[in-house]
């Protein structure tokens, strides 16, 4: 079983629960096109199979994870299908994308079909990882100390 296992310590000015309280919990992720996704033709230096590497924020409140609009489409993923989606906000209508997403510290890679492409870039994230992730996973969110663990 792989295990990532983080800390969050944020300084003097801010504990490590609060700042896993203020910003939540985060995991490197790398975002790929699938090998059978629909691209653009293009010559994207984003594109291929180094992909674009981020943060994804853990969020067992979405159903279905997502990925930044900006970044897939940068990539030359064309969109599949829409999807409505409900958020604190209201619904909104997205586009769909195949990706792939890598977690090298879980040696974890999962492909979808279909995500959901959110414009979520300007939060320093380029993906959310929802349940339909987490259902993969063990979680354990320990806010007393600021602790996250991950094991799939």
């Amino acid at each position: 079983m792989a295990v990532f296992s983080r800390t969050y310590q944020a300084g003097p000015r801010l504990s490590s629960p609060a700042y896993l309280s203020r910003y939540g919990p985060v995991i490197k992720v790398r975002i790929q096109v699938p090998d059978d996704a629909g691209t653009l033709p293009t010559n994207l230096p984003d594109s291929g199979t180094h992909g674009r590497q981020g943060l994804a924020l853990i969020d067992t409140g979405a159903a279905r994870s997502a990925v930044d609009a900006g970044v897939i489409r940068g990539m030359g993923v064309v969109p599949v299908d829409v999807a409505m989606t409900g958020t604190a906000v209201g619904s909104h209508l997205l586009d769909v994308f195949p990706a792939t997403l890598g977690f090298d510290e879980l040696g974890l890679t999962l492909v979808f079909d279909k995500v959901l492409g959110a414009n979520i870039a300007a939060q320093g994230i380029i993906a959310i990882l929802g349940r339909d992730v987490l259902r993969r996973m063990v979680l354990v969110y320990d806010g007393v100390s600021g602790h996250v663990v991950i094991a799939h």
